[in-house]
């Protein structure tokens, strides 16, 4: 009863769970939809503000640009610009070829010229903001691109910088007088007509408090100047924006070359505009966003102070705040630069719309899932808890052993078919109880005598590959005593014919001390060929021996590394040789270890021949096999330059009974064989490197004095 009422309230929990994850996801869903119009909303807001700031931007850079065309067609700012050519540096009514020392009327009379220019432009200055106005005189009658420029006035913060030449020249010697606005206001005073004449410019810069200065003024707007139209760009310089927008001046000048009158541009006025916080805090507040200037993805001016500012895809964290924003690139810019104008619009009046939305579609979707929650509810505890009471209990029944009683159920419904296939199912349980009891009974013998069988085929195949192993071992040793004992037999036979010839000579009675001294030299001979035949025959018997009795006679010995490894590589030289494999040995012969000697062998044997059979595949190759100490262990690495292996056949190698070659004879258990030695046997690691058609590295790693372990060779592999 309890398990019924438990499940019943299981299924009602998972039931309403359910209902609430599904109204959570409609409130996800259309949350998510709502923020996102929201978000929409905003973006085609800040997309608009984005344009505007542009407009005003580039409508504030015409403004400038307007400005100075206008006062630089006022009649009498064109007379005073006509007055400074005259007597500056670059006309002369000469000719450009003529060069003459400027005089002092001439000095003088161009400062007057400057000082009416200074109180014309500060007036401009001051109505439009420029931070900063250069004036530059050009040669007239010729074209910008050839003119020389040379600047006349600087007006820049608080400071008049005005230039005096020595003489008419494009080359012409100058200085550099400085002087503060405070002091200009009274610079009439100081002038008249009788007064030029009568005083050297230098009374006049004296009474201006002007003062010579050595450091050049740096005017990098000359480079803007191209043509003789006006012009407005946009230029980042020093981390800073700037407005720039020169005109130039046209007058009337005798041309030296014909004597006429005609207009030529003598002057160019230059003016920047420094874009400030307050100049763009005034349009923030004009088109309701904040706003900033973008360049390379770095603010250089905004709205707003501002500590740090990084631009994500969505969003840009200005003072570690988030802001929706809008690039909209300017043009007019200097060097076509990537300057933009940006909107930011706060993303906290998205949140703050969004969740008074969101919190209404919350309520709704709540109250909607909590009405469908309670008729749910009521109809499951109508119709599913008293049922499954009858279920649950015939269920403990068959748990206790009961399988007679069946369970009735009096519905017509879908538990009603549950009670049938039970019944059923309780009839097809007891009529197979007794034939599974059965089967259990014989079922643990069948599984430890298939164990036995797998374990003693495993050993038989270990046991014929060693056979294999040292069968291709005698044979290679009898072939390569053959040649030794071949050279021993002919010497033998040739002894004996010698021998045969000095009992005939002795019968005969023919023997001299030539003969005789013949017959020991060539006798010499025959004999060093016996013995060294044999004694080679002997090196290679003894060989075989530390080989064949290493690989059954498992008893860990102290013995040099590189004499073991030569050994093996003698007992295999007539494979190596036939599959004209070359090996190159860096074993040091001070290295000196404690291990199992067949261990070794079947190591090193199994990566020579699975590099021939399997690297080299008959066609030739090169071994190379180096052994260090490192610390306590031995490094072995051994690498070739076969076919390689890919990354699937690198990690199946060290399986039992793989092998890429089954149906030419593989067994797939040289490399398992190995594995097991190196890491169970001697405790070390073996690790495999390919590539296809790069060859094998392997990296080898084992005790330098091995601890006996009590286990068999033959249960390891």
């Amino acid at each position: 009863m309890r398990a019924a009422k438990s499940i019943g309230n299981q299924i009602i929990a998972l039931v309403a769970l359910s209902i609430l994850l599904l109204g959570g996801m409609i409130i996800g869903v259309l949350s998510v939809q709502t923020y996102k119009d929201m978000e929409n909303l905003l973006a085609d807001r800040n997309e608009i503000a984005s344009r505007m700031f542009r407009i005003e931007l580039e409508a504030e850079l015409l403004q400038f640009n307007q400005a100075l065309q206008a006062f630089s067609a006022q009649k009498d700012i064109e007379d005073r610009i006509a007055q400074l050519t005259r007597n500056g540096p670059l006309y002369s009514e000469d000719g450009p070829d003529f060069v003459r020392d400027i005089d002092d009327a001439e000095a003088s009379f161009y400062l007057l010229s400057q000082l009416h220019l200074v109180e014309a432009v500060l007036g401009v200055q001051k109505q439009y903001g420029f931070s900063r106005l250069v004036l530059l005189q050009t040669q007239p009658f010729l074209e910008i691109e050839q003119s020389n420029i040379l600047p006349s006035i600087v007006i820049q913060d608080d400071q008049i910088f005005l230039y005096r030449y020595y003489q008419k020249h494009f080359k012409s010697e100058s200085s550099i007088y400085q002087f503060p606005l405070a002091s200009f206001d009274d610079w009439q005073k100081l002038f008249n007509v009788s007064s030029i004449y009568q005083h050297e410019p230098d009374y006049f810069y004296s009474l201006l408090k002007a003062e010579e200065i050595n450091a050049l003024v740096g005017i990098p707007e000359i480079n803007l100047v191209k043509n003789d139209s006006s012009g407005k760009l946009f230029v980042e310089q020093n981390d800073a924006f700037y407005s720039i927008v020169w005109s130039p001046f046209v007058t009337e000048l005798e041309d030296p070359a014909d004597f006429s009158i005609g207009e030529a541009t003598s002057a160019m006025i230059i003016g920047s505009h420094l874009t400030e916080e307050s100049d763009l805090f005034r349009i923030s507040n004009t088109i309701g966003a904040e706003v900033a200037i973008l360049s390379n993805d770095r603010i250089i001016s905004a709205s707003q102070p501002f500590e740090s500012a990084t631009k994500s895809d969505d969003y840009y964290n200005y003072n570690r705040i988030p802001y929706l924003y809008t690039l909209n690139k300017l043009t007019n810019v200097y060097l076509e630069s990537d300057i933009y104008a940006v909107s930011l619009l706060s993303t906290e009046k998205l949140r703050s719309n969004s969740r008074k939305e969101i919190f209404t579609i919350i309520i709704m979707v709540m109250s909607f899932v909590l009405m469908i929650e309670i008729a749910v509810i009521f109809l499951i505890r109508q119709n599913l808890n008293s049922p499954l009471e009858k279920l649950l209990d015939g269920v403990q029944r068959v748990i206790d052993g009961d399988l007679s009683t069946p369970v009735i159920m009096r519905s017509e419904n879908e538990f009603s078919v549950v009670a049938d296939a039970f019944n059923e199912m309780r009839y097809r349980v007891k009529s197979s109880s007794e034939g599974l009891s059965l089967a259990n009974e014989t079922l643990e013998q069948k599984v430890k005598d298939r164990t036995l069988e797998l374990i003693e085929a495993q050993q038989q195949l270990i046991l014929s590959e060693k056979m294999a192993s040292l069968g291709q071992l005698v044979s290679g040793v009898a072939h390569e005593i053959n040649t030794p004992l071949g050279n021993a037999i002919t010497a033998l036979s040739f002894s004996d014919q010698l021998i045969g010839e000095l009992k005939q000579n002795l019968a005969d009675k023919k023997l001299s001390a030539h003969y005789l001294n013949d017959l020991v030299i060539q006798s010499t001979e025959s004999f060093g060929i016996i013995q060294r035949s044999l004694e080679r025959t002997s090196e290679i018997i003894n060989s075989f021996k530390k080989v064949a009795v290493s690989q059954t006679v498992e008893e860990l010995h102290t013995f040099s590394l590189f004499e073991h490894v030569q050994d093996i590589l003698i007992a295999l030289k007539p494979r190596l040789e036939a599959e004209k494999v070359n090996i190159e040995l860096d074993v040091r012969k001070d290295i000196r270890i404690t291990n199992y000697t067949g261990a070794i062998y079947n190591i090193v044997s199994n990566l020579i021949l699975n590099s021939i059979i399997h690297g080299f595949k008959g066609s030739g190759g090169f071994i190379q096999m180096t052994a260090s100490k490192v610390g306590k262990e031995l490094e072995i690495y051994y690498q070739d330059d076969g076919v390689g292996m890919d990354e699937n056949v690198v990690s199946k190698i060290f399986e039992p009974f793989f092998t890429t070659i089954r149906g030419s004879g593989g067994t797939g258990l040289g490399m398992y064989m190995t594995y097991n030695i190196v890491t169970q046997r001697l405790g070390g690691k073996i690790e495999i490197k390919s590539d296809i058609d790069k060859g094998m590295h392997c990296i080898i790693r084992i005790p330098l004095i091995v601890k006996h372990v009590n286990t068999s060779p033959d249960t390891l592999f």
